[in-house]
């Protein structure tokens, strides 16, 4: 038998997280979590948003659009792939 939500329970995780990134000068980072206080430095509430949040690094295109009521942000790969009319469809229908 499984335990309920209620008795599950998560000691240890909540802590304030922090990652640093360091790569080439022209790459790009792509990722959920919050800037941090350093160029490059990127912050979770705690450990679960941590591990949840991937990060794309590299040369890539970032673009962003306006849904309903919330910025989302669209990162491609190949740089350059989506380039004039190609990206112009991404969301259209």
């Amino acid at each position: 038998m499984f335990p309920s939500s209620g008795d599950i329970v998560t000691v240890g995780f909540e802590f304030q997280a922090t990652v640093s990134v360091r790569t080439e000068p022209d790459w790009k980072v792509a990722t959920g979590m919050s800037p941090g206080a350093e160029p490059g430095e990127f912050a979770a509430g705690n450990y679960h948003d941590l591990v949840d949040m991937p990060f794309f690094i590299g040369r890539f295109d970032l673009d962003s659009a306006r849904v309903e009521d919330r910025w989302c942000g669209l990162a491609t790969y190949p740089e350059g792939v989506l380039a004039g009319g190609a990206g112009n469809h991404v969301g259209a229908d």
